[in-house]
């Protein structure tokens, strides 16, 4: 499925720990500076009672707090250069080199979790009762002119897909470098794992409804929410365009490309089966 791959990473001071300490640290610069004005003995620039009542002190009184903004400054600029840039460095630096890979994981596990949604009849308290309908059509927000079929099938492709984007992300050599945060938010919680879970549910269900069992499989709703959750943050820190929207479809237009694409995708694949056949291996790692 093509996609508009457009990102526009930019400071996340409200989630990133660095910039959450960068953000102390100028707070306790603030007063320093004050300090460092009341305790200089240079003469105030504007001369009334309230300059003189906020930044006048006696040029033979008590240094300490003075001295001490001094040398928080020092501190303080030492920090930047030290600390701070490199770290907001690292950081763009690993969300850069993620970011195709990081665009994927959130559209494919978007994807899934909608046609799972579609797949299943569902309790509000997490059991799956049933698989309520075996093939649908979709289209993604972005791309409304052509639908897409999805089916168990598709779904276990889909589920491949994720596992393959998160692998690619956090065993990217960058990510470990990466803030805090941001890595825990991806490692804290394996998300490949989870829609493997709710996979094997779906395709237990599937065979229950096929045989008409009265064991209903059941999962966590909380657990699923978070996982949106999970994709819209990364959304957010990527800046991600409207990636992962998706609706069902019964636009005979555009399931008619669809189809239509199917068979010339199969008509290709026929005329050149020695030649997939006998791909080196490891070939189809290039093409992701």
């Amino acid at each position: 499925m093509k996609s508009k791959f457009e990102y526009s990473i930019k400071r996340h001071i409200t989630f990133c720990s660095y910039e959450k300490l960068w953000i102390t640290l100028t707070a306790l610069m603030v007063i320093s500076v004050f300090w460092m004005i009341r305790g200089s003995t240079a003469e105030l620039l504007i001369d009334t009672k309230i300059t003189r009542f906020l930044f006048w002190s006696d040029e033979n009184g008590d240094k300490t707090l003075y001295n001490i903004a001094i040398s928080y400054f020092a501190a303080y600029v030492f920090y930047i250069l030290q600390v701070y840039i490199p770290e907001c460095k690292k950081t763009r630096r690993a969300l850069e080199t993620t970011a195709l890979d990081a665009y994927n994981l959130v559209n494919q596990t978007m994807l899934f979790l909608f046609v799972w949604d579609k797949l299943t009849e569902k309790t509000s308290d997490g059991a799956i009762i049933r698989i309520k309908c075996q093939k649908f059509y979709f289209i993604s927000k972005l791309y409304s002119d052509i639908a897409h079929e999805a089916d168990i099938g598709e779904l276990k492709k889909i589920a491949s897909r994720v596992k393959d984007d998160y692998e690619r992300i956090i065993e990217n050599p960058y990510f470990s470098m990466v803030d805090e945060n941001i890595y825990t938010l991806l490692r804290g919680t394996n998300i490949a794992e989870e829609i493997k879970n709710l996979l094997v549910l779906t395709l237990s269900a599937n065979q229950a409804s096929k045989t008409s069992a009265t064991i209903f499989e059941t999962y966590s709703p909380d657990e699923v929410e978070l996982i949106k959750a999970k994709m819209m943050l990364i959304k957010v820190l990527y800046g991600f365009n409207d990636v992962g929207s998706f609706e069902e479809t019964t636009d005979e237009q555009a399931i008619q490309k669809w189809e239509d694409y199917k068979k010339l995708t199969n008509a290709i694949i026929a005329e050149n089966l020695d030649f997939f056949r006998n791909l080196p291996e490891g070939y189809s790692e290039t093409v992701k």
